[in-house]
């Protein structure tokens, strides 16, 4: 699998974005929530946010968050997804 350049390069931007903001909220009142509140404030102020990705294994081409769904109905047949009616 051959990785994009420029994933490379937003992944160290990212990551040095998030050592800027660790580094600002680091002082001896501050707890983790505080130094993670601040994180995402970073991100948000930069025009980021965290979303959710499909895990490996549980991609559903068909489904909105790319996760696989138990179809509680039945109609495809029992434990089936209900987006695609693999089984799960």
């Amino acid at each position: 699998m051959q990785t994009n350049p420029r994933d490379i390069t937003q992944t160290n931007e990212m990551i040095s974005l998030i050592d800027d903001a660790i580094a600002d909220s680091l002082g001896p009142d501050w707890t983790s929530f505080d130094a993670a509140h601040h994180v995402m404030q970073w991100l948000q102020d930069a025009g980021l946010q965290i979303v959710p990705a499909p895990k490996r294994g549980t991609e559903c081409p068909s489904s909105e968050t790319g996760f696989h769904i138990v179809d509680t109905s039945m109609g495809s047949g029992p434990n089936n997804c209900f987006h695609c009616e693999r089984p799960m």
